[in-house]
């Protein structure tokens, strides 16, 4: 440091004073550590110990004070008899040499002559006395634990009488003291009352010490006697904050710097926690004692300071504190001088006060005292409104104890000016709690014997007008619900009829609000919606219990919730809305959505006995709604059914019930029936619902309700239903046994009621009125009244338009129906003007487009309707993804429709939905269309890489359907060219592309036959077919990429292969696409393995018998194919596999008459095989000749054991002879079909039967049925 700019006083001429270390300075201008705030300290109340909590010297005056405090009077006449008279520079070494001897009233006077000393240089304080107590409090704290000592350095905090001090150098000595009785005092958990009373006393006045940072471990450890809670930063005025203000001219206190560019921020290390845990009570009386003394000394407001104002915001955790602060601040906050200290105050009573705790009651009454605070200026109000926002935000208590208290006084006389703020304050900050306050309110208002509905309802839409943006709006739903909620007790009986109406008008007031405030709630057709809602479940489960409302009230209350009274009915408490808005809120809220449960909650209230709504008003009264909802546009969704169980319902209303007091006999079981009007309403009220939920309702519910697929069914075409006239035999008898089992029921009831009169046809009553309640059976034709009713309303609200938006249910009419019969609806369906082409499904489009205008019985005109949805359909494959997909994937799935016709209408569609040309008249609808008029086109397709797997798969599966050779053979080519097109399949995405080819050539052989070139070699070769040649090349590629890709090393991982076996299991679309047969382990010589399907290597094989193609240049593909098949590169079979040759493909093989395929299929074939594959008709010459000499090589044993007849043989041998076959010899010797003739050597069938006959030789010349037999084996 630089010690020239220190000032001395009294000691400063001595120039060799001892100088102690810098690193033992307690305050410094370097010094820079953490303050440790440790909160669990701060909130663990840790009890007193007894005697000595911590000891540092042997000598008793280093312990620490005991727990009992002294309250000292005087603290200067303590101190002035025991201190003694010490030069700065000697303090040091006394006061060791005290401790060393251990003379305690030695050093007790040199400490407190040293404080006294300091004391009289406050202005101007010695550096070498400051260094030198710093020094000691930094090697031995607890000497300033000593009550003694305490009391002399209090004295240094405390005012003198007379004395102000100015100067910025002032401010050491209190630094200094501070310091000292922290370090003496930082591990006590029970300081002295007197830090207590210098701190109220700074606090009073100049505020010296209390607002210093250097002092702030002894201040913030003493205000945690007060357990006040800090309110946040942004709710303190920044030029006030508590215990952050530095002195002014920054500078170390204690070098005496008054240069402030030297100003050094400075954060000493200290912890804080309570340290007056035992002394509650204590610390409050000093506090008020102080407070009150002050209030009755400055009785005036203006009399009041701002320290006064700061203490009480420091001490607010006391309840009698704020009650003192609460009822003054309204004076405060005007003033002009105290205003941002009263905002600091204000603070700090919203954050300390508690409505759950023991001060509860005073804290009630403080908010109460806030509430009535008239505030004249918008900053402050929005000061008073951020400090309630935080203080809801921390206890719902206080929430509801504040909204309560500013609801009251905004109905009093005296009501405050910013009560409205204040509760759109509230409700924005707490949308889900400040509701629920506030309808709590007003249960308690609506309950008493005044009449408060119209201060209510002034009050509901002020609130909301209050709100800056009119946001507030939002929070009308959780109001409505928790007005929906039970009250806190039993109305009285003379006002349950009044609450009743008040509450129900309260839900309506809500519901007008939110629509005059529509342009500012992007969702306020579901705000009305839910409000409605809720009033429907306080209609249905709490108002019969606890207000026991008339019917004519119950029914008035619930047409007025759902608004189907006249707009003056909502108008006449205080007529609002005015005239001038009233009918549009009014139709505002007729036009909410009608959801799902809301209809459920007034069914279920025509079906409570409790409830004195009868079933038949709910179903008018939902009928009523469901009309009105379905006038609105269905693009808004007015009617959102998801679920079937409101059909359920509706019937339950419609059922008939016998009277509880009439007993029926015994062992009787009344039908189920139901009402007629209200049945047959019921369906009408269905079939609405089903117009506008075509999706999520419509599908579900004509399959579940046969008599609702009818009505959609005459909706839709405009005709009657094909089911009523289908079920006329048994529609006959099922009215001849209703007709009875109503007469019967009838009878009982007659008989139970003593009726004189027997029930006849003539004489019944109920016969007209009732009918069979089975909703799940038969489709049942409805009464002529009935059908010209629900035309009418079909007229009227489009059903039969808006049910046309569900592909599954035009669908399942065509195909019930069949496209002759349904092409006439449909076509008047596309000829409707006021039809747009987007309204209908794509499906029907595709239909009516590929049966042709033909096929509608129209006339001439409907070229030009053909030629717009052409032009439709082409713009929806071309506009996205989905468009496309959901067009091809209609046509395409029919290409594999077993039928033909619906295969050729599907390709007709294909090829005019894909072309380009503009005019669809000349289009022939009754020609065949060759797949490769339209396949071609698929590759320019705007979105083709999102449909090319799904084009692929139903390709594949026309493969397997189609009849028509060219019409495979194109198909064929196209998948050709999507396996060798970039990007290009994986192996996993080959695999079932190859599975179902597979199956093709196995399967399919008359149409493989011909596309193919034949399999047998011809003598003479037949001339080469380009058709049948592109066709084999095509299935090459695609077999030699396939095998290619998916032979793996042995050493190399097999995830492929096992993907590729995954993938042929399941199809693309989920479909499987091969189930039959078994997997092969392939392994070859090589080392390359593969796991594949065992038809797959069958096709393999087969494909392999046609030869390679003229197209395969230089015959690669082939002479691969064939080196990893056969020969000796062949495969080997894995151990419990199936069989890669079985005796069908041998004998393919065989007659392919290919060398390298010969020899496969003769090798290990025994001779019984050999005999058989022989007497086949169409072998080749080079086949049998493969196959005697075969023969000629098994064991002589071997061929006798054949059993064959020798007669035919001998035959087959010369005819087989005379075709040119060589062979046979040895097999004719071992028959004993002719004298052995054997080679010179060969004894393999040398011996021969002596007893056998002999037959004519089989080399002479044929006979004439033999001839016939040649030609036969010729022309096979």
């Amino acid at each position: 440091m630089d010690r020239g700019k220190m000032t001395s006083a009294g000691r400063g001429a001595k120039s060799k004073a001892p100088q102690h270390p810098q690193d033992i300075f307690a305050l410094g201008s370097k010094s820079t550590v953490v303050v440790n705030r440790d909160s669990e300290k701060r909130n663990i109340h840790k009890p007193s110990t007894s005697g000595v909590e911590r000891k540092r010297e042997t000598s008793g005056f280093g312990s620490q004070p005991p727990t009992k405090r002294s309250r000292i009077g005087s603290p200067a006449e303590a101190v002035g008899g025991t201190s003694l008279e010490v030069d700065p520079v000697d303090l040091v070494p006394s006061v060791l040499q005290a401790l060393d001897t251990h003379n305690s009233d030695k050093l007790l006077g040199l400490l407190t002559g040293s404080i006294r000393l300091l004391k009289s240089q406050r202005s101007k304080p010695d550096p070498i006395l400051c260094m030198s107590m710093l020094y000691l409090t930094k090697i031995r704290p607890n000497m300033f634990a000593h009550e003694t000592v305490t009391q002399s350095l209090c004295t240094l905090l405390k005012r003198e009488q007379g004395a102000a001090f100015k100067n910025k150098s002032n401010l050491l000595v209190f630094v200094l003291a501070c310091n000292m009785l922290y370090a003496g005092h930082k591990d006590s958990n029970n300081w002295p009352d007197t830090f207590i009373k210098v701190y109220i006393e700074d606090a009073l006045n100049e505020r010296c010490w209390v607002e210093c940072s250097w002092c702030k471990c002894l201040v913030e450890n003493i205000i945690t006697a007060f357990n006040t809670k800090q309110p946040p930063s942004y709710l303190i005025p920044s030029e006030n904050t508590l215990g952050t203000m530095s002195p002014s001219g920054s500078g170390s206190p204690l070098m005496g710097s008054n240069d402030d560019e030297t100003a050094v921020d400075t954060e000493l290390e200290y912890t804080v926690f309570p340290r007056y845990s035992s002394s509650y009570e204590t610390v409050e009386a000093l506090v008020l004692e102080a407070i009150k003394e002050q209030i009755q000394r400055r009785a005036a407001p203006d009399a009041i300071h701002r320290g006064f104002l700061k203490l009480l915001a420091a001490t607010c955790g006391f309840p009698e504190i704020r009650m003192i602060s609460a009822s003054r601040l309204e004076a405060w906050l005007h003033s002009g001088k105290l205003s941002r200290c009263a905002q600091e105050l204000l603070a700090y009573v919203c954050c300390n006060a508690d409505a759950c705790g023991p001060t509860a009651a005073r804290d009630h009454e403080v908010l109460a005292q806030l509430a009535r605070m008239r505030l004249k200026t918008k900053p402050m109000q929005q000061a008073y409104q951020a400090c309630l926002r935080v203080m809801a935000a921390d206890s719902p208590a206080l929430l509801r104890s504040v909204i309560t208290h500013t609801i009251y006084n905004e109905l009093s006389n005296v009501r405050s000016p910013n009560n409205m703020s204040v509760l759109a304050a509230l409700l924005a900050a707490q949308p889900a709690l400040a509701p629920v306050a506030m309808a709590e309110t007003f249960h308690e208002l609506v309950l008493r014997a005044e009449d408060y509905l119209r201060p209510l309802r002034a009050l509901t839409r002020e609130c909301v007008r209050a709100a800056p943006a009119r946001a507030d709006a939002q929070a009308l739903l959780p109001l409505a619900r928790a007005l929906a909620a039970p009250p806190p007790h039993e109305p009285a009986a003379e006002v349950r009829e009044r609450a009743f109406s008040s509450l129900a008008d309260l839900f309506c007031c809500c519901c007008l609000v939110t629509a005059t405030h529509s342009k500012h709630l992007p969702d306020y057709k579901q705000q009305l919606s839910g409000i409605q809602c809720a009033a429907l479940g306080w209609l249905l489960d709490t108002a019969p219990a606890i207000y026991r409302p008339s019917r004519h009230d119950y029914q008035h209350a619930l047409n007025k919730i759902m608004f189907v009274e006249s707009a003056e009915v909502y108008s006449k408490p205080d007529n609002w809305p005015p005239e001038c808005e009233r009918a549009l809120a009014h139709r505002i809220c007729c036009e909410a959505p009608m959801p799902r449960h809301n209809l459920l909650r007034i069914i279920f209230i025509g079906l409570s006995k409790e409830i004195p709504v009868g079933p038949a008003e709910a179903l008018e009264l939902v009928e009523q709604l469901v009309r009105r909802a379905c006038v609105l546009p269905p693009e808004e969704q007015p009617l959102l059914v998801d679920r079937l169980d409101l059909a359920d319902h509706i019937f339950h209303l419609c059922q008939f019930h016998p009277p509880d007091n009439i007993t029926l006999p015994a062992g009787y079981t009344p039908p189920e029936l139901a009402i007629t009007g209200l049945y047959w309403r019921g369906w009408a009220l269905l079939l609405m619902v089903a117009a506008h939920n075509p999706t999520t309702f419509a599908a579900r519910a004509a399959a579940t309700y046969p008599t609702l697929r009818a009505l959609i069914e005459m909706c839709i075409t405009n005709k009657p239903s094909i089911e009523w006239s289908a079920n006329g035999n048994s529609e006959a008898e099922r009215a001849e046994a209703e007709r009875a089992s109503i007469l019967q029921l009838e009878a009982h009831l007659a008989a139970a009621s003593n009726a004189k009169l027997p029930v006849t046809e003539h004489t019944s009553r109920l016969l007209s009125q009732l009918t069979t309640l089975d909703p799940l059976g038969p489709a049942r034709k409805p009464p002529q009244s009935v059908i010209e009713s629900i035309q009418a309303l079909n007229t009227q609200l489009r059903l039969g338009r808006l049910l046309c938006r569900q592909p599954a249910l035009l669908l399942d009419l065509v195909e019930r129906q069949g496209t002759r019969r349904a092409m006439p609806w449909l076509h008047q369906l596309l000829r409707h003007d006021q039809l747009e082409l987007s309204v209908l499904p794509v499906q029907c489009l595709c239909e009516f487009l590929a049966a042709g205008p033909g096929g509608s019985g129209g006339g001439g005109g409907d070229g030009g309707k053909a030629g717009e949805l052409c032009q439709h359909l082409r713009r929806t494959v071309a506009a996205c993804e989905a468009g496309a997909r959901a067009v091809l994937h209609y046509y395409l799935q029919r290409l594999a429709h077993p039928h033909a016709p619906t295969r050729a209408q599907a390709q007709r569609g294909l090829k005019l939905v894909l072309s380009q040309t503009e005019d669809t008249s000349e289009m022939d609808y009754n020609a065949d269309v060759n797949p490769e008029e339209w396949l071609e086109l698929l590759w320019g397709l705007q979105h083709w890489a999102a449909v090319r797997g799904e084009v692929a798969a139903r390709v594949r599966a026309a493969c397997l359907v189609e009849c028509v050779p060219a019409h495979v053979a194109a198909y064929v080519a196209f998948l050709a060219r999507h396996a060798a097109a970039e990007p290009a399949p994986s192996a996993r995405e080959l695999t079932p592309l190859v599975l179902d080819l597979s199956q093709l050539v196995m399967e399919r052989t008359c149409v493989m036959s011909a596309i193919l070139p034949p399999a047998e070699a011809r003598d003479p070769p037949p001339p080469h077919d380009a058709r049948a040649h592109a066709t084999l090349y095509h299935l090459t590629c695609i077999l030699h990429n396939h095998i290619n890709q998916i032979r793996t090393n042995d050493t190399e991982d097999a995830n492929m292969e096992t993907e590729s076996e995954e993938a042929g299991e399941e199809g693309e679309g989920g479909e499987p696409a091969w189930t039959q047969g078994e997997k092969l382990v392939l392994h070859w010589p090589n080392g390359k393995r593969a796991s594949l399907h065992v038809v797959v290597a069958h096709a393999h094989l087969k494909l392999l018998c046609y030869g390679p193609s003229i197209y395969d240049t230089n015959q690669e593909m082939y002479s691969w194919l064939q080196s990893v098949w056969v020969g000796g590169g062949g495969p080997g079979v894995g151990a419990g596999a199936g069989e890669l040759l079985p005796d069908w493909l041998r004998l393919h093989l065989v007659r392919s008459a290919r060398p390298p395929l010969l020899e496969a299929g003769l090798r290990a074939l025994p001779a019984h095989k050999l005999a058989l594959f022989i007497q086949t008709f169409g072998m080749p010459v080079a086949s049998m000749t493969a196959l005697l000499t075969a023969l000629d090589a098994c064991p002589a044993g071997a061929v006798v054991r054949l059993g064959v007849e020798r007669a035919y043989m001998a035959q087959l041998l010369r005819v087989q002879r005379a075709r040119g076959a060589r062979g046979g010899q040895a097999f004719a010797a071992a028959l004993q079909l002719q004298p052995a003739a054997l080679p010179p050597g060969h004894t393999r069938c040398a011996r021969v039967h002596s007893r056998s006959k002999k037959l004519p030789l089989w080399g002479g010349p044929l006979r004439r049925d033999e001839t016939i037999f040649f030609k036969i084996f010729e022309t096979s």
